[in-house]
């Protein structure tokens, strides 16, 4: 006997275990992915479905709607708009440069022009197209108006009966006007302003009083000065314009009584021209003195009694006394060259409506409001007109 080794044992029949799928765990493998791929493309094909209806819906898939867009925005975007025809429309920029759309009737296509020139079509088979703008009020001052020989009423007529006054025995009279501020006054607009007027000329009715030798000269002096506020009937500085009148030029007052040194009212009125060039200032006061020379010597005025303190009243001076306000006022007329504001007034475009049709299909219409002017809110003064330039 012989002791056997581990060389000497047969080699072990082992088989290394490998791993795999059976025929029936592939076949519902594949069954499963069969269904699943099934559920996908059916969801796919609803998404596809959904997407495009609501796109036919909002008109992204509409090639007018997408025109519109572009049109609409450019629209919002403008400096200012201008549409000359109802199948026409301008947008101008910020910078003045102006891109036209237009319809082309003759071979239904809308059609742009871009500033550098070039055009192009935008749409073609186009039905119908019509632009409608809603438009509003814009007002810029525009260049100053001359009025010539323009007359207005310095001291306006009140309602009560005038009484004749006698100035004399050196008195001197002041009568006071303010320079009017709106155009209304000298027979213009309202709502413009006066700029400058000139006192060339005054009207005023009065019969001159001789002195009772009628051998002595005398002459009637009118002078305008600035006055010390409006409505008050003291005068300030030197005088601005003066003329001496002869009283053979003047009409005689008409004596009713003269031991009570009474007078008719004067009949006549008289134009007297002051030669004043500069310009009286609106809304400023001023003042007109008028004296009789020698002391002997007066004029007649008719003078109406005020009794309402917020009417500019006349004031005398007599001697060496100051001024003395009455409650009596004097009209009288003055007339001269004036310049006034004047306004320019436009209608802009502040919304566009567009109605666009093609091939036969229902118009789509859509509404863009222009921003430069829709954020003027309804000030007439405010928005854009042409020509303005972006701040």
């Amino acid at each position: 006997m012989y002791a056997q080794t581990p060389s000497d044992k047969p080699p072990s029949n082992t088989r290394r275990s490998e791993a795999g799928f059976t025929l029936a765990e592939v076949l519902l493998a594949s069954a499963m992915s069969a269904v699943l791929l099934t559920a996908l493309a059916h969801s796919t094909v609803i998404f596809s479905t959904t997407v495009s209806h609501l796109e036919d819906e909002a008109g992204i898939s509409d090639v007018r709607e997408s025109v519109l867009r572009r049109l609409m925005r450019e629209i919002r975007e403008s400096w200012w708009v201008e549409v000359p025809d109802a199948d026409h429309i301008n947008l101008v920029n910020v910078d003045g440069e102006v891109t036209e759309f237009w319809l082309d009737s003759d071979d239904d296509t809308l059609m742009v022009r871009r500033p550098n020139g070039d055009e192009g079509v935008m749409l073609y088979g186009v039905d119908s197209f019509s632009i409608t703008a809603d438009t509003e009020e814009r007002r810029r001052e525009g260049l100053s108006e001359a009025i010539e020989s323009v007359s207005w009423d310095a001291q306006s007529t009140p309602g009560t009966a005038p009484i004749p006054m006698a100035v004399n025995n050196g008195s001197k009279l002041g009568i006071p006007l303010t320079a009017p501020v709106l155009a209304s006054a000298l027979g213009g607009s309202g709502s413009e302003q006066v700029l400058g007027v000139e006192a060339e000329t005054l009207q005023l009715a009065l019969g001159f009083i001789p002195p009772a030798d009628a051998g002595i000269s005398s002459q009637l002096e009118v002078s305008l000065y600035k006055a010390r506020g409006p409505g008050v009937a003291k005068a300030v500085g030197s005088a601005l314009g003066s003329v001496i009148l002869d009283s053979s030029s003047l009409p005689e007052a008409i004596v009713i009584d003269e031991d009570a040194a009474l007078y008719q009212l004067p009949a006549t009125t008289t134009t007297i021209s002051l030669g004043i060039d500069a310009d009286l200032d609106p809304g400023r006061g001023y003042v007109l003195k008028i004296v009789a020379s020698p002391d002997e010597a007066g004029f007649v005025i008719p003078a109406h009694p005020e009794a309402d303190p917020d009417v500019s009243t006349i004031a005398i001076k007599s001697g060496g006394g100051g001024w003395v306000s009455l409650p009596l006022v004097v009209p009288f007329d003055v007339s001269g060259d004036s310049d006034v504001t004047t306004t320019d007034v436009s209608q802009q475009v502040v919304s566009v409506t567009i109605d666009i049709g093609t091939n036969g299909q229902v118009p789509v219409t859509r509404t863009a409001t222009v921003l430069s002017q829709s954020l003027a809110a309804d000030g007439p003064w405010l928005g854009v007109v042409p020509g303005e330039s972006a701040p």
